[in-house]
């Protein structure tokens, strides 16, 4: 027998979802890292190295430009450059730096912390939500929405505060592909491809790498169905999503295709072994343990691995709850996962896979 108002409830009620408490849990627990420096610094967050002198530097030059209309050929950057070409990558795609345009020049500096918990609270949520697709439980969903949160990857890169814009909405991306083939649900699907192309052209080719592989890995699961018709939606959704986008994708795409900088090629061993033989340990580290801050590199020390987000640390579990999900679920329905875990950990571990993603 299930009691009314106990801990056992009766199967067919509905579990009340906790987007709100997730969000202010996120939110408040990142505040809580930065009260420290904030009151030494009297309401300002300061990191070190490029977090002050580069990333702080462009919200409040970006914020200026803004605000007077200085949108064009931006005399501010280098000897003069594309205002648009120059900062697509850090922060003109970004919702959160156009909240910033509502307030004056001096508050930009105070606002950095505030922004930055109010991502993570949004990685929470939406990480919640694709969760919720396959997970009833929803406390389950909620502790993984927190790992998503707060994992190695999205603490280190504190240092780097405009990746949190690209992560804070990646899950919807996956989200709208499980709707569109699942639920036969359209619209969602490329409404997160244009949000995601617009935060950033460089995090969205790594995202597009990464969906496609995901595809194929969903293929191997039994349950998951799709034919021609939803094959063909996924591809027209997706070209909706980035002509929606193209606002401010292709002047960014532009501007790198001309830059001589990015002709850089890999050869002969460097496509399949890495060039320093602490690389590969690093990446295993990474997994197990905390993260070093960025260029405070402790153990296996490399000055190539200086400022490189490597970083897969799950706060609390660790690997523990991978392991033994991999253990037990070999076979069957959630087979795939296991399958994708050892798929992306080889290709982190082979430079020409690894590299795939920033094409």
């Amino acid at each position: 027998m299930f009691k009314k108002n106990g801990l056992l409830k009766s199967p067919d009620s509905k579990p009340k979802e906790k987007y709100l408490l997730l969000f202010a849990v996120a939110f408040i627990g990142m505040m809580i890292s930065f009260i420290p420096s904030m009151i030494v610094n009297k309401g300002i967050f300061l990191y070190y190295g490029d977090f002050n002198s580069q990333q702080m530097m462009f919200y409040q030059h970006c914020h200026d430009a803004v605000r007077s209309g200085n949108m064009g050929w931006d005399w501010g950057t280098d000897l003069g450059s594309s205002f648009v070409g120059s900062y697509a990558f850090y922060l003109l795609g970004s919702p959160f730096f156009w909240l910033t345009t509502l307030f004056p020049s001096g508050a930009v500096p105070y606002l950095i912390p505030w922004l930055l918990a109010l991502k993570t609270a949004i990685a929470a949520i939406t990480a919640y939500a694709y969760i919720r697709f396959f997970v009833d439980n929803t406390s389950a969903c909620f502790i993984g929405g927190l790992l998503y949160a707060f994992s190695g990857f999205q603490t280190y890169n504190v240092f780097f505060n405009h990746f949190h814009d690209a992560t804070a909405f990646f899950p919807l991306m996956l989200l709208g592909f499980e709707l569109l083939v699942q639920k036969n649900k359209k619209g969602p699907f490329a409404v997160a491809v244009a949000i995601c192309a617009t935060i950033s052209y460089f995090f969205f080719a790594c995202e597009v790498v990464f969906v496609v592989i995901y595809f194929f890995l969903r293929c191997l699961d039994k349950d998951f169905e799709i034919d021609m018709k939803k094959f063909g939606l996924l591809i027209l959704e997706a070209v909706i999503g980035v002509m929606i986008s193209a606002v401010i994708f292709l002047p960014s795409a532009l501007s790198v295709m001309g830059n001589y900088r990015v002709n850089e090629r890999l050869y002969g061993l460097d496509l399949v072994i890495y060039g320093e033989n602490v690389r590969i340990p690093r990446i295993i580290q990474s997994f197990f343990m905390l993260s070093d801050m960025p260029a405070r590199i402790n153990i296996l020390n490399s000055d190539k691995a200086r400022w490189a987000s490597m970083a897969g640390y799950l706060p609390m579990f660790s690997m523990a709850g991978v392991i033994a999900f991999m253990r037990t679920r070999k076979k069957g329905k959630d087979s795939w996962l296991t399958k994708a875990i050892i798929v992306f950990g080889i290709m982190a571990c082979v430079p020409i896979l690894n590299s795939s993603f920033v094409l």
